[in-house]
């Protein structure tokens, strides 16, 4: 990895990196300071980006460091249901498409209002995985905690501990031995 990248996993399938091609991409520019003024000219206090991947939408917030909320957006996406207890999301579209529609309309709305975006903060439902290739393209469904695919292990522990990421990706890797990782 690059000097000065830092990885950011998204759901289990999507890295992105802070460098200035994914930046450029998701239309967000850097400003400079001007040195001028107690927040180093034109440049607002530093905003944070969080992204909430949830059961059934993406939502987003970019905030300034004195927590005032900039901007909010809401991406909904379905649950896929094939069969009785099988949970799914399109993981290109729920986990992929969708943080990155939320993650860009609340950027541009912190840029346009003067903040400058300094971190991204992204938190998801667990456990939840999809089977991805070498590029981190979904070549599966991505499948959501609760998933009879997964099912076994003590009922009313937490998911840290029942054992069911385990039984995930077990399941997953031998659906899809060709997906990276394996």
């Amino acid at each position: 990895m690059a000097a000065g990248t830092a990885p950011l996993r998204v759901g289990a399938e999507v890295t992105l990196r802070t460098d200035t091609r994914v930046r450029e991409r998701a239309g967000v520019r850097r400003r400079r300071a001007t040195g001028r003024g107690p927040d180093r000219g034109d440049v607002d206090a530093a905003g944070t980006i969080g992204v909430d991947v949830g059961t059934t939408s993406v939502k987003a917030v970019a905030v300034r460091a004195d927590g005032s909320v900039l901007a909010t957006a809401r991406v909904e996406h379905p649950v896929l249901t094939p069969q009785p207890n099988v949970l799914e999301h399109d993981a290109r579209v729920a986990w992929r498409e969708g943080v990155l529609v939320a993650a860009r309309r609340v950027a541009d709305a912190a840029v346009a209002a003067g903040a400058r975006v300094a971190a991204v903060n992204v938190a998801a439902m667990v456990p939840s995985l999809c089977p991805v290739d070498a590029d981190g393209v979904p070549v599966g469904p991505g499948l959501l905690y609760g998933d009879e695919r997964a099912k076994g292990g003590e009922r009313g522990l937490d998911p840290s501990q029942d054992g069911e990421l385990v039984r995930m990706l077990t399941w997953l890797a031998a659906q899809y031995p060709g997906a990276a990782g394996n």
